[in-house]
């Protein structure tokens, strides 16, 4: 490996003791090398100026005020949830009682318009909380509750044009209305028409929603499904 190196190390300078003494392949190399930084430079100019451009032209949800004539498009429910470890570490996801008595339920409408300048390709909201507070559709309460396991998101899988409305019912316990202090209790995460991801934080309690940043596909998948959740409940460390 060392000779490797150093025969390579030698080519080098081979190399470049021919082009100091003829003038002409230097000038020549000189040549090339600008053109090729210029390239360089304008690639990362144009990257530049497309993500600006992608920037510009994102999706932007903005909440409307209430709209009875707009039927509900999604229902979910949100809710809080422990973990009880007995002697040998094993864990089990606890709820609180009767969170499946849909005559203990409130719920809260949010109205949300496009207000961007591209589509949303489908819509995902979603728990910032995952150590105790899910997210699911409101029909699939029972099962994951039923399974002692948790979700942590719900999606609209229809295509929210620029200018359109969507309204979306959250449900909770009564008098258990979960949220955080110092951030966001819930986010929407959506794919947009050219296949950018976003996520806008949302303060659902006090009808608060943010501008959108953008996000990678890893950060949208890891948020919406629950497995790096599984694996802080088996160590708690990773939380």
């Amino acid at each position: 490996m060392v000779d490797f190196i150093n025969n390579v190390i030698e080519v080098i300078k081979s190399v470049g003791k021919f082009l100091l003494q003829n003038d002409g392949l230097m000038s020549l190399f000189g040549v090339y090398l600008g053109w090729k930084l210029s390239c360089i430079s304008n690639e990362k100019l144009e990257a530049k100026k497309e993500k600006q451009k992608q920037f510009e032209n994102k999706p932007v949800l903005y909440i409307e005020k209430e709209d009875k004539d707009l039927d509900v498009s999604l229902e979910v429910f949100v809710g809080t949830f422990n973990v009880k470890y007995d002697v040998n570490k094993n864990y089990e996801i606890v709820y609180p009682k009767d969170i499946c008595n849909k005559k203990n339920h409130e719920y809260k409408d949010v109205v949300l318009k496009n207000i961007g300048k591209s589509d949303i390709e489908y819509l995902n909201i979603a728990s910032s909380y995952k150590k105790q507070i899910i997210l699911v559709h409101y029909d699939l309460l029972d099962t994951i509750v039923n399974e002692k396991a948790v979700y942590y998101s719900a999606w609209h899988d229809r295509k929210i044009r620029v200018g359109d409305k969507i309204k979306i019912r959250i449900y909770y316990q009564r008098n258990n209305l979960p949220c955080l202090l110092l951030s966001s209790t819930l986010s929407f995460l959506f794919e947009d028409q050219y296949h950018n991801f976003w996520e806008q934080a949302y303060f659902y309690e006090r009808d608060n929603v943010y501008s959108p940043y953008r996000i990678n596909y890893k950060k949208f998948r890891t948020t919406v499904t629950p497995d790096d959740a599984y694996d802080c409940f088996e160590d708690p460390k990773l939380w």
